[in-house]
């Protein structure tokens, strides 16, 4: 899964998931292109990027 977070805050602004992918380099760009576009449908003007948070159910750590 993706999220798209804003720098001191800990709500995310737009999500994208996939499931259910052989590939996981596939699968992290449908979920990234699933947070590109809830923020652009949304409106989300806001300075966050969209960043791989969840492979195979296991958080990644964010960057910083």
């Amino acid at each position: 899964g993706a999220g798209c977070i804003v720098a001191n805050n800990k709500e995310y602004s737009a999500l994208g998931l996939s499931y259910n992918l052989a590939d996981k380099e596939y699968a992290k760009k449908i979920a990234l292109q699933g947070c590109e576009q809830m923020k652009k449908k949304n409106k989300i003007l806001s300075e966050c990027k969209c960043e791989i948070i969840f492979i195979n159910n296991k958080q990644v750590k964010r960057n910083n």
